[in-house]
């Protein structure tokens, strides 16, 4: 890989890349069973409904995912002097941190809860149904994106008399962390909506550079 600069002064990188996943949402229970329906004979011995059955209750709406984690801020460059020597051409230094984390993407939202089951219908009652299904849990927000490491500062020490003027050096303020994803709603009677992206971090401090004649 080729360099940019003659000299690169860095901050390391995170031994994990990414901050961790938000969990996901637990499931929603099951709704409650419907109340049973009653009949009796009339006079003709025929069922008769005297008590319709209900239906089953509404399920537990799923619970929400949790958000993701933070990312870390990279790790700040190094303080660094440099002994150059004899310059006599250019030489080009840049110095910055080490990139942001990124951040855990939200956790998932749970599903909704079955509905619950029908009433126990006798004969002659009409039948009833099913409970709706509870609603899907929202999905959690990403983490946020780790800020950029800290530049340092860099002494650099030539010998030569007019040497300095060949010395170039850049600032590159270290970049942030990816932001975590949302996480997907949890399906339901009304799926979860799906998780927000998580906030941006700040790029790094700028580095400076202090050029020396060596003694």
């Amino acid at each position: 890989m080729n360099k940019k600069y003659n000299i690169e002064v860095q901050g390391g990188t995170k031994a994990n890349k990414k901050a961790p996943n938000g969990g996901d949402g637990s499931d929603g229970a099951q709704g409650t069973k419907g109340s049973s329906g009653k009949s009796s004979l009339d006079k003709n011995c025929n069922y008769k409904c005297d008590i319709d059955p209900d239906k089953g209750g509404k399920g537990d709406d799923g619970h929400d995912g949790l958000i993701g984690g933070a990312g870390a801020k990279g790790l700040p460059a190094p303080p660094t002097n440099l002994k150059l020597g004899i310059v006599t051409s250019i030489i080009s230094i840049a110095a910055w941190g080490g990139p942001g984390q990124d951040g855990g993407d939200g956790g998932k939202g749970g599903k909704g809860g079955p509905g619950g089951d029908p009433g126990y219908c006798p004969k002659g009652c009409p039948e009833a149904g099913d409970g709706l299904q509870g609603w899907g849990g929202d999905g959690g927000p990403g983490g946020k994106g780790g800020d950029g490491g800290d530049g340092t500062t860099v002494i650099a020490y030539y010998k030569n008399a007019g040497g300095d003027q060949y010395i170039r050096f850049t600032s590159v303020q270290a970049s942030p962390g990816t932001p975590g994803a949302g996480g997907e709603g949890g399906s339901g009677y009304w799926n979860g909506k799906k998780g927000k992206i998580g906030a941006k971090g700040k790029n790094g401090s700028h580095s400076t550079i202090r050029i020396e004649k060596e003694r």
